[in-house]
């Protein structure tokens, strides 16, 4: 139960980026400590962390005995201001390559194990972490998605008959674009690196939510080539907001972390 928790020790940790920009972000470790940690990193979302909010999956997982650095924004801004596909590919690997450099930063100081790190993202986020089979796999032993993206050109398809999702994709991605090019959409899609993936990977998903199917099949894909994937599927009868699926998420994930980092 998250709210049981003792507390652990959190921070702004600030580094510097492989170009020499000043990176900051927040990192939680255990209350009792024996260095170097496993770790986790958390990609920083859509507009990097919010200093002083409760992060449940950094706090839990801290608790556990990982380091866990919530990689900070070169800026604030929201996907919105990305014009198109090459830019969005410019900023994930840049994320990455920030991620790797506060990753760097912490093994410097003896604080990680830069050999355990794995990669965590929840939602856009969980894309962010996935697709970084194409730009960054050797920084990670694992990578986890919790209700991400598989496949960009299946999930604007999907989008286009609902509203909500279209408006709220275009608006956070790409400026409403329509015009996308179906094979850029297959370039910075997870689902296009079956073959690529050589850690561990975890997906969730919802059952009979829109990206469900494609990641799902990208976790059968991913079986058939002979990789090591766990697949999560919510039931839909777990609120989306409740204590129950949190506890489901963190019991899973925290197993397939042990299994592959180690806490």
């Amino acid at each position: 139960d998250v709210a049981n928790l003792p507390s652990v020790n959190v921070r702004s940790y600030g580094y510097a980026a492989h170009d020499g920009s000043q990176i900051t972000g927040m990192l939680f470790t255990p209350p009792e400590t024996t260095e170097p940690l496993p770790a986790i990193v958390l990609p920083p979302g859509l507009s990097g962390f919010e200093e002083g909010n409760f992060n449940w999956l950094a706090q839990y997982f801290a608790q556990r005995g990982y380091a866990v650095l919530h990689s900070g924004a070169r800026q604030i801004r929201s996907f919105g201001e990305v014009s198109g596909m090459d830019e969005l590919g410019n900023w994930v690997r840049q994320v990455h390559e920030d991620i790797g450099s506060g990753i760097d930063a912490l093994a410097a100081e003896g604080i990680v194990d830069p050999d355990r790190v794995c990669v965590l993202g929840y939602g856009f986020d969980g894309y962010i972490a996935t697709i970084g089979v194409a730009v960054a796999q050797e920084r990670y032993a694992c990578i986890v998605s919790l209700f991400g993206i598989a496949d960009l050109e299946d999930y604007i398809w999907e989008m286009r008959y609902s509203y909500y999702g279209f408006s709220v994709f275009n608006n956070d991605v790409i400026r409403y674009r329509r015009d996308y090019d179906e094979a850029e959409l297959r370039r910075y899609s997870p689902h296009t690196y079956v073959d690529a993936f050589n850690v561990p990977v975890m997906f969730t998903e919802e059952r009979y939510a829109s990206t469900q199917s494609k990641t799902e099949d990208l976790a059968d894909a991913m079986r058939r080539a002979g990789k090591f994937v766990t697949y999560l599927e919510m039931r839909q009868d777990v609120d989306v907001f409740s204590a129950e699926r949190r506890n489901i998420i963190l019991r899973e994930v925290g197993a397939f972390l042990d299994e592959h980092i180690g806490g």
